[in-house]
C-alpha cells in the first residue's frame, strides 16, 4: 500500500504549466530524490505534497496517520 501518492496532479502559474498529470506513489521504505533545473516546479511539488499549496488539478492521497515534515525554502521567523 502507498504511504503517499498523486493522482493526475497538475499545477500552473497563470498560463505556464509546471507539470501535468503527475502520477507516482511512495511505498514504506522508499527513498526518493527530486532533481531538476531551477524553475521546473520542484519546490511547488513539495509544497503540494506537504499540503501547503493546492494543485491546479488532481489530488494527493496520504495513508491515514502520515505526517509530512516541511521546511520552507524561504522560512519566515517570528
Amino acid at each position: 500500500m502507498s504511504i503517499l501518492a498523486t493522482e493526475q496532479v497538475s499545477h500552473s502559474f497563470h498560463d505556464r504549466w509546471l507539470f501535468k498529470d503527475l502520477h507516482f506513489r511512495l511505498l514504506k521504505g522508499d527513498r526518493v530524490a527530486l532533481v531538476g533545473i531551477n524553475g521546473t516546479g520542484k519546490s511547488t511539488l513539495l509544497s503540494i505534497l506537504g499540503g501547503k499549496l493546492e494543485p491546479t488539478s488532481g489530488k494527493v492521497v496520504k495513508e491515514k496517520g502520515i505526517k509530512i515534515g516541511f521546511l520552507d525554502q524561504d522560512p519566515k521567523y517570528d
